[in-house]
């Protein structure tokens, strides 16, 4: 996650959204109640020890540590070698949770698990875009509607926008396999 780029602020933890939906200090977890999230308000003594739980940078080579732990025997895809999530979803290594029991409210899953072909211009192979390889990682509220519109042919996407991070940049590159990595989505012939 990139700073200020998530639009998650005080006000809207405090309004219930974001992080506040459970963070507001009367939702319960196993009989106690869950931290609040921010105030906003540093002057409040409480707000101290409260911003630290999650606004820290902690020690960086001890965070390095542990993910390198952590990722030890994870498969590897590509040029660069980054963790391929998807191979270690498929082969049970990692399981994605849809919610977290007391803390998210589980939904019903959406069903849309076809591929679809979106055309390239140019010399690039077309993408083959799975929506069940997604919805696994994210389900579909994370992309429709405020990323993608759910209207046939609204959406547009080329390479710029993507890498200025819009449509597939909006994970692509940060929190999901790098643009670089080219052939992960264009693997379908020109037409």
């Amino acid at each position: 996650m990139t700073a200020r780029e998530t639009r998650v602020s005080a006000a809207t933890n405090q309004g219930g959204f974001h992080c506040g939906a459970c963070h507001d200090g009367k939702a319960t977890w196993r009989g106690k109640p869950i931290f609040p999230a921010c105030s906003g308000d540093r002057a409040k003594p409480d707000d101290e020890g409260r911003c630290i739980r999650c606004h820290t940078r902690g020690d960086a080579a001890q965070r390095k540590k542990d993910f390198l732990a952590f990722a030890e025997g994870l498969p590897r895809k590509g040029a660069a070698g980054d963790l391929d999530w998807e191979e270690a979803e498929s082969t049970g290594r990692i399981r994605p949770a849809d919610h977290v029991e007391g803390v998210s409210i589980p939904r019903k899953p959406l069903k849309m698990d076809k591929d679809v072909t979106l055309q390239s211009s140019g010399w690039m192979t077309d993408v083959l875009f799975s929506h069940k390889k997604h919805a696994v990682w994210n389900g579909c509220e994370v992309c429709h509607p405020d990323i993608y519109p759910s209207q046939k042919g609204a959406a547009r996407r080329n390479m710029l926008q993507i890498s200025s991070g819009e449509s597939c940049g909006a994970c692509h590159g940060k929190v999901a396999f790098a643009l670089s990595d080219c052939e992960r989505c264009h693997v379908k012939p020109v037409r």
